[in-house]
């Protein structure tokens, strides 16, 4: 029970910090906070506060078929899940560099005069 309810609490946790990075698909959580958006904040303590009362309260868990998990488990917990904000923060800064990069390149670009010189025309 103990490695079903350390799967499960994984996926859950895995879960609010993906609501968290759903915040913005390009703006980085350094610049568009979880407590920007106050409904999902409220949202995902809420969510939390449910799966930690379903694992506490001996007759939920007995319910679900889960078991409480001790604070070093939390910890494993949250080693799992908590990376996957790392890891979506480095895809919205490759997907930033990107844009800026490709930004850049319409800026200016050469084209052929009439008369059969090039010249750099600003975009």
């Amino acid at each position: 029970v103990e490695a079903a309810t350390l799967s499960l609490t994984t996926l859950v946790m895995l879960q609010m910090f993906n609501a968290f990075n759903a915040l913005s698909e390009e703006e980085s959580l350094l610049r568009k906070p979880p407590w920007s958006n106050p409904y999902l904040v409220a949202a995902v303590a809420t969510s939390i506060a449910i799966h930690c009362g379903i694992l506490y309260t001996p007759v939920l868990a007995d319910v679900f078929g889960v078991s409480p998990l001790s604070l070093r488990n939390w910890g494993v917990v949250m080693a799992v899940s908590a990376p996957v904000v790392a890891i979506d923060e480095a895809i919205k800064l490759v997907y930033r560099t990107q844009q800026n990069s490709a930004n850049l390149k319409d800026i200016t670009r050469e084209t052929d005069r009439a008369d059969g010189t090039r010249e750099n025309v600003r975009m």
